[in-house]
This record gives structure tokens, C-alpha cells and sequence, in this order.
């Protein structure tokens, strides 16, 4: 039994009949038919939501048409649902650019926990304990998620397998204009930026996917750091970008 199930008996229960209910019947549908539709496409699965990714894909096209030189990049994959949107709207505008979709593919290598300084983590947490994440998300098979590419006919995609600072050192001569950063985790958000930021060609975006999520503080850390967060363009209810002047 899936927790939709377990659910939506209990707000029965617990919710008068009413309009609030009925928003909240319909919202939870909503849910349900995507968890499973990612269940029948495991491939095509993502965190973000609907609107979120149909916002990214806007920001992609307007790169895109503006002429912006300059290729793709998703720095946290997963199990390639953003990933594939992406690619399918690059070849819906014929566009030559390369999607590079850099992940472990294994889980997260590194938390707030163990690889934020004590300082900073301090700063940021205060006195509550960050979210182990290390190895969370390993549940990936990137043969399929390759395979899916091919059955889309979707070759403008490049998969660089292992850490970032690693897979960074491959694309070191490319430049890009559009980032999605969807790691989570202050040292790979930082690691991200660091590579990104001076590869940017001018109007160029990159996206943060985890920013001003109650549970990832440690993004927001290296965002504000290095970017400020005066120069973000922050989104409702979170996530943020930033454009190169």
C-alpha cells in the first residue's frame, strides 16, 4: 500500500466535507496520477514539479533563441527526468548545443553533516543535525536511463559518470549557457558554482533547484556566498537563478 492510500482515507476522516477538502482531494489526485506514471517510467522520474520544469524549459528556449553560445548542463541527475525534458526540448528547437548530465549515479558522496566546515555548519544549522545524505538516491540504473535516450532518439546528450570535480576537469575548456544545479549538498552546490560561474557566457542561467528548500540550508550557504544573494532572481516557494552580466 502506497502512502496516497494510507493517506486520503485519514483527511476523510479528519476534514469535514468542504471546499478545502475538495482542493485538497484534487491536489492529491493530482500526486497520485504522477507517482504513477514515475512508476511506470522510472526513467522519467523527478523531484521537480510540473510547473518548475515547464518554467526551466522556458529559460532554456529563451537562451536558446536569444543565439547564446554556449552549451547545456544538469549538475545532479538522478534518474534523468529533468534530464530527458531538457534534451527533448533542445531537439524540439533544433538546437546544436549538448546536454552534459553529470551525477555519481551511485547516491550522494557528500553531506552537510560530514563535509560542511564546522564553522559554516554551525552558522547554518545552528543546533540542529543536517540531513545524512551520503549514498541517499543510489536506487539508479544509468544503463537504463541511457537506453531511454536512445529509444528517444535523443543523441545531443553527454553522461559524465562520477564526482564533479572529476567530471569537471573533461568539460573544463566548454562554455555554457544554461546550468540547472540540482545538488543539494554546500560542497557540491560550492564545487558547481566554482566551475560554472567563469564558463557562463554573459545572459547566460544557472538554476538552483534546492535553494531556500528548509532542507538543503547548505545550497542557499553557497549560493549567497559566491553569488549574493542580491543578484538572484528568487522563485515562489523556493528555488532560485541567477543570469551572467
Amino acid at each position: 500500500m502506497n502512502v496516497y492510500k494510507l493517506v486520503i482515507p485519514i483527511l476523510r476522516k479528519l476534514i469535514p466535507d468542504s471546499k478545502f477538502r475538495q482542493f485538497l482531494a484534487r491536489k492529491f489526485e493530482k500526486k497520485y496520477r504522477e507517482y504513477l506514471k514515475n512508476l511506470e517510467n522510472p526513467t522519467e522520474f523527478s523531484f521537480c514539479s510540473s510547473s518548475h520544469l515547464e518554467f526551466m524549459l522556458s529559460l532554456i528556449e529563451k537562451c536558446i533563441s536569444k543565439g547564446l553560445e554556449g552549451d547545456i548542463i544538469e549538475c545532479g541527475v538522478y534518474k534523468g527526468g529533468s534530464c530527458l525534458r531538457i534534451a527533448k526540448k533542445m531537439k524540439s528547437l533544433q538546437s546544436k548545443k549538448i546536454l552534459y548530465a553529470l551525477d555519481t549515479f551511485e547516491g550522494h558522496p557528500y553531506d552537510d553533516l560530514d563535509n560542511m566546515p564546522a564553522n559554516l555548519r554551525k552558522e547554518v544549522y545552528n543546533k540542529k543535525t543536517p540531513k545524512v545524505m551520503k549514498k541517499l538516491y543510489d536506487d539508479v540504473n544509468l544503463e537504463e536511463i541511457k537506453n531511454k535516450f536512445m529509444e528517444e532518439n535523443l543523441d545531443n546528450t553527454i553522461f559524465l559518470k562520477g564526482l564533479f570535480e572529476e567530471s569537471f576537469k573533461e568539460i573544463s575548456d566548454r562554455k555554457f549557457c544554461f546550468a540547472h544545479v540540482d545538488a543539494d549538498t554546500y560542497l557540491s552546490v560550492k564545487q558547481c558554482i566554482e566551475f560554472l560561474k567563469p564558463r557562463m557566457v554573459s545572459d547566460g542561467i544557472m538554476l538552483f533547484d534546492d535553494y531556500n528548500m528548509p532542507e538543503y540550508p547548505g545550497c542557499n550557504k553557497a549560493v549567497d556566498d559566491l553569488l549574493g544573494r542580491s543578484s538572484l532572481i528568487l522563485l515562489k516557494p523556493h528555488k532560485a537563478y541567477w543570469i551572467k552580466p
